[in-house]
């Protein structure tokens, strides 16, 4: 009965160690990447976030600058909403390069990481915006001036009267067209004041100075610390909970290198298996939201919508094409240390198969018992060897030296031998010729 008890025991601890050695490997590798600024940074470059964000980003930096009591008024929003995708891309990686949001990006995820490994007391992240504002109302600004007016059509005469009087007329919808002659100068001046604008309405460095000082923001950011602290620990008790399922089997029922081999090869195989059966869910298409498998299908983004420029489509679901890109980066950052630690766990798990499978029980049938024979002679006969009673009867044993070639290592009890029974003397005198003749 105790026996079985602890089989039972024994196999239940068996499944519990295949559920949580799995977890355990995924937090850890998930632990290590998502704490890791360096995952982060190579995520946005391996999927060239940079340069798919910078059309997104200036459109909607524009739009929380843009004064709500006039929606009707000229605005870098309605000039983007008025270009070609790919003009507008062109444009502006003008205003903003990629290098500028890659280092502010960069410098900003050096910050924040040194606060949560308590590095440094605040996390003072700042986005300086002086390098944007000198490109919007300087030489590459007017050079996005020609650019915006090269990619519309050519102006009508009305258009051309609708420009020339634009500013006597409040309510005008302005042309967004390709002026001729004296008319370039007139739309360069408006669409160059409109960069000015919006170059004087940038703050300094966003967010703004004191942002941390909000308790509420201070709340969120202590909250965000304690739950890396927690899942830290979790981790570390996953593996040490691992540990102990593996010690409880070995309690409940190994107690051979056989038993032992077959349990936690066993074990160590399943879990192996276990930890790699996400991984396919992960990488599989059908996990993208339908608005994202809908344009990665179609090979663009969507139709225009307001205040995130053209092709783009609304900014929810452009960002969260954005997100997609990181997302894959980040899986693939997570998935080579969970391949690695699963094909360790394998290769362990026929390890200790095999070792299962070459040991024999020590209480196998013969196994470890050598056995005697007594040795022959050369002549056939055994060589008695024998010891005097304190009785003075003689007890004879057979010699059991064994030779070579023979096993040997356990004494047989000794046996009794019977010498057969002497020949009486003879009677005759000594010197007797008859027997000295014989």
């Amino acid at each position: 009965m105790t026996q079985y008890l602890g089989r039972f025991l024994a196999i239940l601890a068996a499944c519990m160690f295949i559920v949580t050695l799995p977890c355990a490997t995924w937090m850890l590798s998930t632990g290590q990447m998502l704490l890791d600024a360096d995952s982060y940074k190579n995520a946005l470059s391996s999927e060239n976030v940079y340069a798919d964000l910078i059309p997104a980003l200036l459109p909607a930096i524009a739009e929380s600058e843009h004064d709500p009591t006039n929606p009707d008024a000229l605005t870098l929003v309605s000039i983007v909403g008025n270009l070609d995708a790919n003009d507008w891309r062109r444009i502006s990686e003008l205003l903003i390069p990629p290098q500028w949001l890659r280092s502010q990006v960069e410098n900003n995820l050096d910050t924040f990481f040194d606060w949560l490994n308590d590095a440094i007391p605040s996390p003072n992240l700042r986005f300086d915006t002086a390098s944007l504002r000198q490109r919007l109302s300087g030489r590459e600004g007017q050079q996005a001036v020609n650019l915006f007016m090269e990619s519309w059509p050519a102006c009508t005469d009305e258009q051309l009267d609708v420009l020339l009087h634009f500013e006597e007329r409040p309510n005008a919808e302005f042309p967004f067209c390709q002026p001729s002659g004296e008319y370039v100068a007139v739309m360069s001046e408006a669409l160059t004041g409109i960069l000015r604008e919006q170059a004087n309405r940038l703050p300094d460095v966003f967010p703004p100075p004191g942002w941390l000082e909000n308790n509420a923001v201070r709340r969120e950011l202590n909250n965000l610390k304690l739950g890396v602290r927690w899942a830290q620990t979790f981790v570390v008790e996953l593996w040490i909970m691992a540990a102990a399922l593996l010690s409880l089997i070995v309690f409940f029922t190994v107690r051979s290198l056989k038993s032992f081999g077959r349990w936690s090869g066993v074990t160590l195989l399943l879990s192996g298996i276990a930890a790699v059966i996400p991984i396919p869910f992960l990488l599989s298409p059908f996990l993208l939201p339908n608005a994202l498998a809908v344009a990665l299908s179609d090979g663009e983004f969507g139709p225009r919508g307001p205040g995130i420029g053209p092709g783009l489509g609304d900014a929810d679901s452009y960002l969260e094409y954005i997100a997609q890109g990181i997302t894959r980066s980040v899986i693939g950052e997570i998935l080579m240390p969970v391949l690695i630690l699963a094909a360790v766990m394998i290769g362990l798990g026929f390890v200790g198969l095999v070792i299962s499978a070459l040991t024999r029980y020590p209480d196998d049938a013969g196994e470890g018992l050598p056995t005697t024979t007594p040795t022959p002679t050369p002549t056939g006969s055994f060589t008695p060897t024998g010891h005097v009673t304190p009785t003075g009867q003689i007890l004879y044993t057979l010699d059991q030296t064994p030779t070579p070639g023979t096993p040997s290592g356990i004494d047989s009890p000794p046996q009794e031998y019977t010498p057969p029974p002497a020949e009486p003397p003879s009677e005759r005198p000594e010197g007797d010729p008859t027997i000295q003749g014989r």
